[in-house]
């Protein structure tokens, strides 16, 4: 059985990537931590927790302040 499991958190920053992306929009780390009402630092978490899952890949461009 090779079911996936997520958290309700993690649907949900998933959608908001999968939206934006329709639209061939780059998703950010703030405009995920700002449109979802989370700290930069959940956010981060989280993202790499889907990132570890394989459903998802994060490019650093630039500089990131933290």
């Amino acid at each position: 059985d090779n079911e996936l499991s997520l958290s309700e958190r993690e649907m949900e920053i998933l959608r908001f990537i999968d939206n934006k992306n329709s639209f061939y929009q780059i998703v950010t780390f703030g405009m995920i931590s700002s449109r979802l009402n989370m700290s930069r630092n959940t956010t981060k978490i989280i993202l790499e927790s889907i990132q570890n899952k394989g459903l998802i890949r994060i490019n650093k461009k630039g500089r990131i302040n933290w």
